[in-house]
């Protein structure tokens, strides 16, 4: 057997964590790769034939390495083509989740081993076997901080103490470098109610004014720091370390300072490590061990004669109130230098390149920082955050100085930056009634939820963190934000189906699936919501004594949405526009808004469909019956000649002056014959096509008589001996 998968074998665990973070960066780099490499650009290259020849290969490599892997965990299985991809899937599933626990189970009982192998601890820059704590310093450590350490390394749980829904209280003993004596002070809204505690160097920090020598420029050549192997270090783990530590800072002007926090395996997260780097040496404290002697700290950290230089304090600063009751007065936070002189690139990883020529790897920056005792990697990686932070402020002073032309205002901008984020406030997180929204916003392009599926997200979102509370575990710990969503968009109906979506879940969620289950059943058989309400429907009225705009946009609007006016302005309306006839009540205070464009848009549509109402009424459309024809078109003819003259004589006799008056109007101008129509054929195919709106606005057919008027020159021969008689008798008038 290789030695080197011999697990007791002393070279098996550097090879296996050789390859571990091998993996781990191959697994990145190909998770990476793949968000580029979209399923479109995989369609258009399939069809080139190298492309097709190497992902062929590569999917028979794969073929065969699952199958070694699900022969390897169920030898009596075989990998038979014909039964299917679905078979395939589910036994690739099945095979994934039992590697996973099996890991989950030798991680968790490797953490509770009393011997951890350690490999040349001397070269590890660990502290060695006598700076550890020895039984005299043991007394002056009381049971209650041992107790708290077992439970934070996850041998018991105190969760019900620390995670109530309540206003966090500042842990202050007593406040030194004071102005004003310590005192709790509620702070409360505008509705009366208690939201905080004032920050206890509210005032001190209001009057802070950096001390000359902090805001003159540094005299060049700066100092650059010695190497880490070349710099003393000490790990503080012990309460006389402790003194000796604060019998240090009294002394010193400058300290950098960077905290290390774990988030994963606690609700609210605990402070593990206090790293401070003054021109003596680097110093780590465990603040796991010492949590409750560290507001001592705040004899040197509330100091404004001493500065203490972070970089992005922003979290630092929560934590270290929350966990140690430790304040800051007198910050310089290098970030906010980097904001204020336009920099590109703004993280401590690109400020140690950029100014001391250092490479970090920041993969420790989400590592389990409770583990004890600390691998050398880790206390690297915790040393460089502060190692070279008091040089960097320097020369980042200098920077600022040279962009004001030697005046101190920049520098003073940073000042009152940092001074802002010292003021903040711990405030203990709260699930209110839309807190899934926001993480449903930063997942919609992944997840598209329906209307139950954001209600069922709801219920898991407030069940997890509540479940999460009890536990004294962080939410995604107990439920992955990518699962919860899946389940919510899925809405799976049994216990299989929750499994098959949660391959890979901790215990603590499996013993969960029943009621998951339960809450997704109430969210899948909720009934479908009611209709939404226009907002502020609009009635036009027949008249109205003012324009139809004038309309208001939210005031003196009643229950069902309708516009309230006063009653002599009101006729009964005629129609309503844009909504149904059964409206819903949606309570005395709900004021809907619409838009002046949203109202013009509905009044248009309103004067349209009421200007063809009218249009209707005013030309009559006939009913045509079942013809070819259509009296679509007027044409005059005449009469036979009797009936003209028997009509003309019988007006004559009934009104003669007007009809003089009638002959008078000109010569060639006869009223005695009318018009008439006559049945002509359907008009051409074009005549069809006219628009419908082109029809209505034709001229309506004259109601009185229209007289023909003639053009024939020959017309004199239709006269009758009458009509000569009369036009003789009026040519004699004119003359």
């Amino acid at each position: 057997m290789d030695s080197t998968l011999n697990p007791k074998a002393p070279e098996f665990f550097p090879e296996l964590k050789k390859v571990t973070q091998n993996g781990y960066l191959l697994i990145k780099k190909a998770v990476k790769s793949s968000k580029v490499f979209t399923t479109d650009k995989y369609h258009s290259l399939k069809t080139l034939p190298a492309f097709k020849s190497v992902t062929s290969d590569l999917c028979r490599y794969v073929d065969s390495q699952i199958q070694d892997i699900l022969v390897a965990e169920t030898p009596k299985f075989l990998f038979i083509k014909e039964q299917g991809d679905e078979f395939k899937e589910e036994q690739i599933v099945t095979t994934n989740s039992n590697i996973l626990d099996r890991v989950s189970n030798n991680l968790e009982e490797l953490c509770k081993m009393d011997h951890i192998h350690r490999t040349d601890k001397n070269n590890q820059n660990i502290p060695p076997q006598e700076d550890e704590p020895m039984n005299e310093d043991l007394a002056d450590i009381d049971q209650e901080d041992m107790l708290y350490m077992e439970e934070v390394m996850g041998a018991a749980s105190n969760s019900h103490v620390y995670n109530i829904e309540n206003i966090w209280v500042p842990i202050l003993p007593e406040k030194p470098n004071y102005l004003v004596p310590f005192e709790l002070k509620l702070l409360y809204d505008a509705d009366g109610k208690a939201i905080e505690y004032e920050h206890p160097y509210r005032i001190e920090l209001s009057v802070f004014e950096p001390a000359s020598y902090l805001i003159n420029a540094t005299a060049e050549p700066i100092p650059f720091p010695a190497p880490l192997k070349n710099t003393n270090y000490k790990f503080i783990n012990t309460l006389s370390k402790l003194d000796d530590l604060l019998r240090h800072l009294r002394e010193v002007d400058e300290l950098a300072v960077d905290v290390e926090h774990h988030s994963f395996r606690a609700y609210r997260g605990i402070t593990c490590l206090v790293q401070i780097t003054t021109f003596r040496g680097d110093f780590i404290i465990d603040a796991m061990l010492l949590r409750r002697h560290l507001y001592k700290l705040n004899f040197a950290f509330t100091d404004p004669k001493k500065i203490k230089v972070f970089h992005g304090a922003d979290m630092d600063v929560l934590w270290l109130q929350r966990d140690l009751g430790v304040y800051i007065v007198g910050l310089f936070d290098t970030y906010q230098a980097a904001v204020t002189l336009d920099l590109e690139k703004k993280s401590l990883k690109a400020l140690l390149k950029l100014y001391c020529n250092v490479n970090t790897d920041k993969k420790y920056q989400t590592a389990d920082w409770r583990v004890r005792p600390l691998p050398y990697e880790m206390v690297k990686y915790a040393r460089t955050d502060t190692h070279y932070l008091l040089y960097i402020w320097k020369r980042m002073k200098n920077q600022l100085l040279e962009k004001s032309n030697g005046q101190r205002e920049t520098l003073l901008k940073v000042f009152t930056m940092s001074r802002d984020v010292c003021l903040s406030t711990y405030k203990k997180h709260v699930v209110t009634e839309t807190s899934h929204l926001s993480l449903y916003q930063r997942y919609h392009k992944d997840f598209d939820l329906s209307w139950r599926s954001l209600a069922a997200l709801k219920i898991l979102y407030k069940w997890r963190d509540d479940y999460a509370r009890e536990l004294d575990e962080s939410p995604a710990y107990v439920l992955p934000n990518v699962l919860m969503l899946t389940l919510a968009e899925k809405l799976p109906t049994d216990l299989k189906s929750i499994r098959e979506y949660c391959p890979s879940a901790r215990k603590v969620l499996k013993r969960s699936f029943i009621k998951i289950l339960e809450m997704i059943k109430t969210c899948r058989d909720m009934p479908e919501p009611p209709p939404a309400v226009m907002p502020l429907a609009i009635r036009p009225t027949g008249e109205l004594s003012h324009h139809m705009l004038d309309l208001p946009n939210t005031s003196d609007s009643d229950l069902n949405g309708d516009v309230a006016m006063a009653s002599e302005n009101l006729h009964e309306p005629d129609y309503a526009a844009g909504v149904d006839s059964t409206s819903y009540e949606t309570g005395s205070g709900d004021n809907r808004f619409c838009s002046p464009y949203l109202r013009y848009v509905k009044c248009v549509k309103v004067e349209a469909e009421q200007q063809k109402e009218d249009d209707k009424k005013e030309v009559p459309v006939a009913e045509i019956t079942n013809t070819e024809n259509d009296l679509t078109e007027f044409t005059p003819i005449f009469k036979n000649k009797e009936t003209r003259e028997k009509e003309a004589e019988e007006r004559a006799m009934q009104n003669p002056e007007a009809t003089e008056e009638a002959y008078g109007a000109g010569e060639g101008t006869s009223y005695d014959f009318t018009l008439v129509t006559r049945r002509k054929r359907k008009s051409r195919p074009r005549r069809e096509m006219l628009d419908a709106q082109e029809q209505a606005d034709k001229p309506a057919p004259p109601t009185k008589r229209v007289y023909y008027q003639y053009t024939n020159p020959n017309y004199k021969e239709f006269y009758t001996p009458r009509d000569k008689a009369i036009a003789k008798l009026q040519s004699k008038k004119r003359k």
